[in-house]
């Protein structure tokens, strides 16, 4: 796999009142939610571009935790690319940010999160960061 086929991103989360709290962000065209995410540069790391690509699409900062929470598969500008998503500890939130014109972001539950990913490949990993931060859905299986 070369470069030019793989994407970095980060599944954003934050503990508030006791709360795991994740960040999702509008896809550029404005029509559906995701997760922060896109090209890995000539030279930077695949976590390094993790971490710029959530600094430039929702204004965060923070520490990305553990491996690799997995990968999906995603068609764009006709190529298909592996997009690897880590778990991001966020630290700090900026007011403004590179793609504020372009993208919405949105704090929200887990069980909030998988309502708005519904459908899409990366809200398999969004289970998975779930089970990894030991939060319990609450609601039932499925909707």
């Amino acid at each position: 796999m070369d470069a030019g086929s793989r994407q970095a991103g980060v599944i954003p989360f934050r503990r508030r009142s006791g709360e795991t709290q994740f960040c999702l962000v509008t896809t550029s065209g404005g029509e559906n939610w995701t997760f922060p995410k896109g090209i890995i540069d000539p030279g930077d790391t695949v976590r390094g571009a993790a971490l710029r690509e959530a600094l430039e699409e929702a204004g965060l900062h923070g520490t990305l935790v553990g491996p690799r929470v997995g990968t999906f598969q995603q068609t764009k500008w006709g190529t298909e690319f592996t997009v690897e998503m880590y778990l991001m500890d966020v630290s700090q939130v900026d007011d403004t940010w590179d793609d504020q014109d372009v993208r919405q972001r949105r704090w929200c539950s887990g069980d909030a999160a998988l309502d708005l990913l519904q459908g899409r490949p990366v809200a398999a990993l969004l289970h998975t960061a779930l089970k990894w931060l030991g939060t319990r859905r609450t609601k039932g299986r499925g909707r």
